[in-house]
């Protein structure tokens, strides 16, 4: 039980941030099954990635919220990338493997959340203030506008 709802975690933030599908639950693994081996805690949050992936990518494509440029030169680089990097996880032992994966949710996590406090620090109150630089990067320009705000049906002047 402990497991699906680690499942439901991830898949609740993947869909919104696409963040999850390996980070989070790679995580969140760990602290369930402390004995699993890093290469197959990886390889598992890979395959179970696929799906939940999946399952976002359509939602964002029904809400045309993909820059298809940017994703092919990103597969371009990233395919070969995946395959060497998963015949090296093979190869590398745990005790490599598991502080790289620390270190690198660790700078992750600092990425996002250190601009953020800084803007909320600042005072901040444009939108793109509070979004990290390195997700504004990720998701594109078209992250940053915002539709224009409707008043409320109920009020006579628009804040």
């Amino acid at each position: 039980m402990l497991t699906v709802l680690i499942g439901i975690l991830g898949g609740f933030v993947v869909g919104p941030t696409s963040v999850g599908s390996g980070s989070v639950i790679i995580a969140l693994l760990l602290l369930v099954y402390p004995t699993l081996r890093p290469n197959h805690l990886i390889g598992t949050a890979m395959v179970q990635a696929i799906p939940l992936v999946g399952a976002a990518t359509v939602g964002h494509l029904l809400f045309g919220e993909v820059q298809f440029a940017l994703t092919g030169s990103v597969l371009v680089g990233g395919i070969p990338g995946v395959l060497v990097g998963s015949a090296l996880s093979a190869r590398i032992p745990a005790t490599v493997i598991q502080p790289a994966v620390t270190a690198l949710l660790s700078a992750v996590a600092v990425s996002l959340i250190q601009p953020a406090a800084a803007a909320h620090a600042r005072g901040g109150h444009r939108r793109s203030e509070r979004i990290p630089p390195a997700y504004r990067a990720a998701r594109g320009p078209a992250h940053i506008r915002t539709p224009a705000r409707r008043p409320h049906p109920g009020r006579r002047f628009s804040p």
